[in-house]
């Protein structure tokens, strides 16, 4: 694993919270919450980490989701900079090595993550999220490769459980998808316990996306509002990248039911939805899954954006309020001259996350760096990451705990104007919900 130092407890702490010579905590704050203080015997006494860290990803950088793949790719150029100039970890320097995931088929997932782990021998792989998981986590435990991700997919639970002598290699930086059809429905009954909102029919229709990720989230979203004595009116499934809606939006307007769900996130379909929608509105409030984050479909939608409700299980905190948010996002800025991504965020924070559990356990080793994972609060750009033992995915603000500093906040936002404004939750709400002007 590289050469042994050996350390005293003062020196770790010098140089794991400051030190030029090593990792300096800096794109955010890590704490190292145990059940005692760090003591003598639980500080390292030595440092197991090769001169060179290689360090793994796989992100679409081309194909139907390059403008995500972008962003993936620029938060972790950012993170990974920022740590090498200021002297690696323990002085060890970070080697990136990043393939393209095109489509993200399995087959494609399956190929470059064999790359990563057998020609490239990265000692990790951290990446932001792919659309075939079982296929991408087989092949790197195949290696025992460590891994860590975005996938906010149920698949990923289910993998640890069905294999818990692989755990200590996977970590998911985030809640997975069934919060999200969850939570919209939450959000809905919050619009009417406020009364900003109250419905005519409480009839909903749902247009799900192809994908697995897609279809689970409509139906945990069916499921809550059916048991809520809402009736679904409209029920379809429409290929990714779609452009003509005209078959689902006939029944819609015949319906006008008072809530539309979509979990399509192509960011060229979903604007494509919503400008033909906005053509002959009904009275509904339009939920939309994941695409309405990305830069590319505000600019593909324009004012018919402007409305439309989205959530998402991760996300920088406000920039008004939140000084860490708003650094990086100025440092984002300054560096590539665009407004910044959500992934930027999101893989800048596991490369940081990442890094502060080598510094604390001083070791790139999985098995050892497992326990202080668990034991880890790490407050980043998207607010404060706090893996679930055993489960290995992120406590979510307000559906897991009731305290805002111990989870990744569950964000609902609203696009005004042509930008995204936090409506909920509180206290990190920025506006009120506004009637959508197609009403």
């Amino acid at each position: 694993m590289g050469e042994e130092r050996k350390l005293s407890r003062r020196e770790f702490l010098r140089i794991a919270l400051g030190s030029a010579a090593g990792l300096i905590v800096g794109g955010a704050v890590g704490y190292y919450i145990s059940p005692g203080k760090i003591t003598e015997e639980k500080a390292p006494t030595k440092v197991e980490i090769p001169e060179v860290i290689k360090i793994g990803s796989a992100h679409p950088l081309t194909g139907w989701d390059a403008s995500n793949g972008r962003e993936m790719h620029r938060g972790t150029e950012m993170a990974i900079e920022e740590i090498n100039n200021q002297g690696g970890i323990f002085g060890a320097e970070i080697e990136w090595i990043e393939l393209d995931s095109e489509d993200m088929s399995a087959e494609k997932m399956t190929s470059v993550m064999t790359t990563l782990a057998t020609s490239k021998q990265v000692h990790w792989v951290i990446y932001g999220y792919t659309a075939t998981y079982a296929p991408t986590y087989r092949t790197l435990a195949q290696y025992d490769i460590p891994f860590m991700h975005v996938d906010t997919a149920s698949e990923f639970i289910d993998w640890i459980k069905e294999n818990p002598d692989k755990k200590h290699l996977a970590w998911m930086a985030d809640a997975y998808d069934l919060y999200y059809g969850i939570g919209f429905s939450i959000f809905i009954d919050n619009l009417i316990k406020k009364e900003v909102w109250t419905p005519r029919n409480k009839k909903f229709a749902v247009l799900r996306g192809e994908d697995v990720f897609a279809q689970r989230i409509a139906e945990k979203f069916i499921e809550e509002m059916t048991g809520r004595g809402w009736t679904l009116a409209v029920d379809q499934t429409v290929s990714f990248e779609t452009v003509e809606f005209g078959p689902f939006l006939t029944k819609v307007r015949e319906e006008d039911p008072d809530v539309i769900l979509n979990t399509d996130w192509s960011p060229t379909g979903f604007a494509n939805f919503m400008i033909q929608f906005t053509e002959n509105p009904t009275q509904s409030l339009i939920y939309g899954q994941w695409a309405p984050s990305t830069p590319e479909f505000k600019d593909l939608a324009g004012d018919a954006a402007n409305g439309l409700i989205w959530s998402s299980v991760i996300g920088w905190l406000p920039l008004d309020t939140d000084p860490i948010a708003k650094e990086w996002y100025q440092k984002y800025k300054n560096k590539y001259n665009e407004e910044p991504g959500l992934m930027a965020a999101v893989c800048y924070d596991m490369i940081w996350l990442w890094a502060n559990a080598v510094a604390i356990t001083g070791s790139i080793d999985p098995v050892k760096m497992e326990p202080v994972l668990e034991k880890l609060l790490y407050r980043g750009v998207c607010g404060t990451y706090n893996f679930v033992k055993d489960e290995h995915y992120c406590i979510c603000y307000p559906d897991d705990v009731y305290d805002p500093s111990l989870g990744l906040p569950h964000w609902h936002f609203q696009i005004k104007e042509g930008s995204d404004v936090t409506i909920a939750p509180d206290p990190y709400a920025e506006e009120e919900f506004e009637t959508p002007p197609w009403f």
